[in-house]
């Protein structure tokens, strides 16, 4: 589901639910019709044991609902307090940098605004290999300078900060990565969407037996699991979509450095 937009997604999930409502619907009352809608037949079509199982398949579904959201949430999360982590080790490089002679202290200074811009354009695009080859490029070039000026720094407490920091950094560099590229797996959501057809079937043959009385609540229900579901990978994505990491941290670092 990873490679499809949103919209795609939800119209698909929506329109696929509402056939099986009413796929479920229309059999029903199909075999109602050609029993001449025996009461019997009625009756056992509408009894309670019918009913507890749609409650127990909707509660099932709820469960996997919560679940996969608590997930998808983790991983936002997750991706919001790697992007301060990495401002934090960013803004250690600047003060540090402060503290160096020249040139050194600006040559490292504008390697690092040129990485943060790169980080600034990676967070808001696809991650890309050339994005990927981009950020590797700056990292080697801003390395280069801040090695250059350790080896001339004599005060060790300095230097030795600043490489931490440096190393830091880039660790987090690569944490981001892995953590946008971990999704939750399609095997999980496939389940889920299977559950919400196999609850559509149900609820249609349930709607039947009361004469379809609740089919436009049945309709608003489905509407709104399509965009439970939706909030779940949007959550779940990291640079598409509508709920999107902030990365204010490192725009007011930025902000700071010019």
């Amino acid at each position: 589901m990873h490679n499809y937009p949103l919209t795609v997604i939800g119209l698909f999930m929506f329109a696929s639910s509402i056939l099986c409502l009413e796929l479920g619907y229309q059999v029903t009352v199909w075999v109602m019709n050609r029993r001449g809608k025996d009461p019997l037949l009625k009756r056992a079509l509408g009894s309670g044991g019918r009913d507890y199982l749609l409650t127990a398949m909707l509660g099932l579904m709820a469960l996997l609902l919560g679940f996969t959201f608590s997930l998808s949430l983790n991983r936002f999360e997750g991706r919001r307090d790697l992007v301060v982590q990495e401002a934090n080790a960013l803004r250690t490089i600047w003060d540090d940098t402060q503290l160096l002679a020249e040139p050194y202290r600006t040559e490292v200074s504008t390697q690092l605004r040129l990485y943060i811009q790169d980080r600034l354009q990676w967070s808001t695009l696809y991650a890309g290999r050339e994005n990927i080859n981009e950020t590797h490029r700056k990292q080697k070039e801003l390395w280069k300078v801040v090695a250059a000026a350790v080896k001339t720094e004599p005060v060790e407490p300095i230097s030795q900060s600043l490489l931490d920091a440096t190393s830091h950094s880039f660790d987090i560099a690569t944490s981001r990565l892995a953590a946008r590229s971990a999704t939750i797996p399609d095997r999980v959501l496939n389940v889920l969407f299977l559950y919400i057809l196999l609850a559509s079937l149900m609820l249609g043959e349930v709607s039947a037996t009361y004469d379809g009385l609740h089919r436009v609540t049945t309709w608003l229900m489905l509407f709104l699991l399509t965009l439970a579901i939706l909030i779940i990978l949007d959550l779940d994505r990291a640079s598409d979509g509508v709920i999107t990491v902030s990365q204010q941290a490192l725009m007011d670092l930025h902000e700071i450095m010019r």
